[in-house]
């Protein structure tokens, strides 16, 4: 009988990145608010209202989420579990880039904002770091495989 076997210390190490990364943009935007908030761009953007900049961010964040989902899918139906595991790799370190990407467009948005809105995102974005931790049930969950032995 073949058992898979997952390694995650792949998925371990780029959390911990993620995890180490997310911190530092959080305090650079923290940081940054003190040298940028009182410049011209500051007051020109200040006219745009950010619950627009809030709403864009949703939308965008829905749909990729939906291919999120698309691929996870595909990473389901796929047969050979070394395959299986690198694409599910792939997807995991995607998904950090994201939300990488994400918590750098709040920090720059909260930088040239003169609302503290954006600041209550980037501390919700921290606070959820946890919930991308490579937890052993939710990949077997992900992947619909109750046997997967992890290492």
């Amino acid at each position: 009988m073949n058992i898979p076997v997952f390694n995650l210390s792949n998925l371990r190490k780029s959390f911990f990145t993620f995890l180490i990364l997310c911190i530092i943009i959080g305090g650079v935007s923290i940081f940054g608010v003190i040298t940028v908030r009182n410049s011209e761009l500051v007051i020109m953007l200040s006219r745009i209202d950010s619950w627009y900049i809030i709403i864009v961010f949703l939308v965008g964040n829905y749909f990729v989420q939906q291919q999120f989902k698309k691929e996870l899918k595909v990473i389901k139906e796929t047969s050979d579990y070394d395959l299986k595991f690198k694409r599910y790799e792939n997807r995991f370190r995607r998904r950090l880039a994201w939300n990488t990407v994400s918590l750098i467009l709040s920090g720059i948005l909260f930088i040239l904002s003169p609302r503290n809105t954006f600041l209550y995102i980037i501390a919700i974005q921290l606070l959820l770091l946890p919930v991308f931790y490579p937890w052993k049930k939710v990949i077997a969950k992900e992947l619909g495989e109750d046997d997967i032995v992890f290492t």
